[in-house]
């Protein structure tokens, strides 16, 4: 059957706007495996902070931890007790021994303990020394002494305004930046490395570019394509004369939530949201 002349201009023009999306939602990865950024974004002097959440996940964690060790670089990971159960126990000790934060993340992720159903202090608590006394079964007493002398780092499961009752000496994290890898059906390193370095700021959603110094990610060492992505946006970064370091920051304090859900950079004020143009802090 012939198209009318009219449906041909129609479906050219739906095909542009098409190719227009694509180039918005996914930049270009140049050969060297780094995505190339504008030079307004001048990125050199400041230090982000890499967190994973949900893990140990047999052979995903060890992965991210031989990429990270590959660039040299050091991350906090959130860890459920309960997963570490399942025998993952050389995870939990490759974290520690290798120089990364351990963090707490409950026994398990489940519904009941997300900060909307109003879990109990007594939920929380002992959710939070069930997986306590199972990374001390994982590290054995050495790398237990270890982790018993830095500081307690702890994330709610899905993030919270409120901290961690009863426990004033334990740093209480969400992010600022969100890779994206936990969302249902497939994900893309494309769009892994865009949610990271750009977010999607109409849906006032930023990435590292746009936070700058302090930027906390949140990844999943539970989700393979993490660690697909993991060695371009550490290659990109580290090309824009980014540091890496541990949870926490200089001047976090403990007993506070660190971390707004759904904050948004200074510079969101502005048009070009970058690290180049962020307002006085």
């Amino acid at each position: 059957m012939l198209l009318s002349k009219r449906t041909i201009r129609l479906t050219m023009a739906v095909m542009c706007a098409a190719i227009v999306l694509l180039g918005v939602l996914a930049r270009p990865i140049q050969a060297s495996g780094v995505i190339p950024v504008d030079s307004t974004q001048k990125m050199n002097g400041i230090t982000i902070y890499l967190t994973f959440d949900d893990g140990p996940y047999a052979g995903r964690t060890d992965s991210i931890l031989d990429t990270l060790a590959k660039y040299n670089v050091k991350a906090t990971f959130f860890m459920e007790g309960g997963h570490v159960a399942r025998g993952n126990f050389s995870e939990v000790r490759r974290v520690v021994s290798e120089g990364h934060r351990l963090g707490n993340h409950l026994w398990l992720e489940l519904a009941d303990v997300m900060f909307r159903a109003k879990p109990s202090v007594a939920t929380l608590q002992n959710q939070y020394a069930m997986a306590e006394n199972i990374f001390h079964q994982a590290l054995g007493d050495s790398l237990w002494a270890a982790y018993q002398a830095q500081p307690r780092v702890f994330r709610w499961p899905g993030g919270s305004p409120f901290v961690l009752p009863g426990m004033p000496n334990v740093y209480n994290y969400n992010w600022n930046v969100s890779s994206g890898d936990d969302v249902h059906g497939a994900i893309t390193v494309s769009r892994i490395l865009n949610n990271v370095l750009y977010g999607y700021v109409p849906n006032h959603i930023y990435g590292v570019f746009a936070w700058g110094n302090g930027a906390i990610l949140m990844f999943h060492d539970t989700t393979y394509m993490t660690s697909v992505a993991l060695p371009t946006v550490l290659r990109t970064l580290q090309a824009h004369g980014v540091s890496f370091g541990l949870l926490p920051r200089p001047g976090d304090v403990p007993g506070t939530v660190i971390g707004e859900l759904g904050g948004i950079p200074p510079c969101a004020r502005v048009d070009n949201c970058s690290a180049a143009n962020r307002l006085p802090q």
